[in-house]
C-alpha cells in the first residue's frame, strides 16, 4: 500500500475505498447465509438423531417378529404372522430411508458450507486493506490544506496522545504489578517468620538461627527491592491523575531514606530480640506481627492505585475507540 500512496490520488483512493465497501457488503451477507446453513446443519444432525431412535425401533420390531419372541408366537397362532413381518420390514424400509435423505442432506448441506467458507478467506485481509487506504487518504487530505485537512489532523493528533498515554500507563501499571506481586512474597516471609517465632519459644532457642537466616533475611532481601520498585512506581503515577503512594504517612515506610533503618531496625535489633527473648522467655512474635501489618497496608494502598490505573485505562481505551470512529466516519465522508 505504501508504493500506492506515490501514485494514488484522492479521487482514485475514494474509489478503491468503494470497492472495498462492496467486498465488505458481500462479506456480510456471506456470514448472514453461513450462519443461516449452519442452523441448518445442526437441524438436520438433530432430525437425524430423532430418525434413527426410529430406525433403530423399527428394526427391533422386525427381529422380535422374526424370532422366538411372544409376540411372533401370537402372530402365528392367529395366522397373520407373514402379513405382520411384511408391515415391519416396510416400516423399517421406510425408516432407513428417511436416514439415508438425511444422511445426503447433511452431505450437501456441508459442501455447501465448505463453499462458502472458501469464499469468506478471500476477504480476510479486507480490514487490513481498508485500513491502509484510510491511512492513504488521511495522508492525502493532509496534503490539501484545507478544512477538512485541519478537522483530520485534529483527529490524528487526538489519537496520537492517546495512545502515547495509554502506553505509558501500561508500563506504569506493570510496574505496579511487579511491586503488588513482591509485596505478596514478602508477606509469604514474614508469616514463615511469625510461624517460626511461634515455634521458638517452645522450643528455647532451637529455630533462632533458622528464623534468622531464612525468612526474616528473605523478606530483608526484598526490602530493597520493594523500596526500588515503590520509587518507580510513584514517579510514574505522579504523571497520571491516580494520586501516588504518599510515602510520608505510609505505616509501612519504604523510601531511599528509610530502607537501612528498616533493615537495621528488622534485622538487627530483631536478632538481639530473639536473644533476649529466649533467654527471659518473654512471648514472641510481637515485632514481625507489627511488621506485617505495615506491609498488609503497603499491599492495599498500591493495590488503590492499580485499580485507579485500570480505572483511567479503561477511559484511554474508550476514548481512544470513539477517536477512531470519528476519524474513520470523517475519512468515509470526504
Amino acid at each position: 500500500m505504501e508504493s500506492i500512496n506515490n501514485y494514488m490520488g484522492l479521487e482514485e483512493c475514494n474509489n478503491q475505498i468503494k470497492l472495498i465497501k462492496e467486498k465488505f457488503r458481500i462479506k456480510r451477507q456471506l456470514k448472514a447465509e453461513l450462519n443461516t446453513i449452519e442452523e441448518k446443519l445442526q437441524n438436520e444432525i438433530i432430525r437425524k438423531e430423532q430418525l434413527s431412535e426410529i430406525l433403530f425401533k423399527e428394526e427391533k420390531d422386525v427381529e422380535i417378529i422374526k424370532g422366538k419372541s411372544a409376540a411372533s408366537l401370537f402372530h402365528k397362532i392367529i395366522g397373520d404372522w407373514d402379513e405382520k413381518l411384511m408391515k415391519e420390514n416396510y416400516e423399517y424400509k421406510v425408516a432407513n430411508k428417511k436416514v439415508e435423505e438425511c444422511d445426503n442432506a447433511i452431505e450437501e448441506i456441508q459442501k455447501e458450507l465448505s463453499g462458502i467458507k472458501k469464499e469468506l478467506k478471500e476477504f480476510c485481509e479486507l480490514d487490513m486493506q481498508y485500513e491502509s487506504l484510510l491511512k492513504i487518504k488521511e495522508s492525502l487530505i493532509s496534503e490539501i490544506k484545507d478544512e477538512n485537512s485541519d478537522l483530520v489532523l485534529e483527529l490524528v493528533q487526538e489519537q496520537k496522545k492517546l495512545e502515547e498515554k495509554s502506553v505509558k500507563l501500561k508500563e506504569i501499571y506493570r510496574t505496579g504489578e511487579q511491586l503488588f506481586y513482591l509485596i505478596e512474597a514478602m508477606l509469604g516471609d514474614v508469616s514463615d517468620a511469625a510461624d517460626f517465632s511461634g515455634a521458638d519459644t517452645l522450643t528455647g532457642g532451637v529455630f533462632s538461627s533458622l528464623v534468622s537466616n531464612s525468612s526474616i533475611d528473605d523478606s530483608n532481601d526484598k526490602v530493597y527491592d520493594i523500596g526500588a520498585l515503590l520509587r518507580e512506581f510513584n514517579k510514574g503515577l505522579i504523571t497520571t491523575e491516580v494520586p501516588y503512594i504518599d510515602i510520608n504517612t505510609m505505616d509501612f515506610y519504604i523510601n531511599s531514606d528509610s530502607i537501612d533503618t528498616y533493615r537495621e531496625y528488622y534485622h538487627i535489633h530483631g536478632r538481639m530480640y530473639y536473644i533476649y527473648k529466649v533467654v527471659s522467655g518473654e512471648p514472641s512474635g510481637g515485632l514481625i506481627e507489627g511488621v506485617s501489618e505495615k506491609v498488609l497496608r503497603a499491599r492495599d494502598k498500591v493495590h488503590g492505585a492499580l485499580c485507579g490505573l485500570k480505572f483511567n485505562l479503561d477511559d484511554i481505551e474508550e476514548k481512544l475507540i470513539d477517536v477512531k470512529l470519528r476519524k474513520k466516519e470523517l475519512l468515509e465522508s470526504i
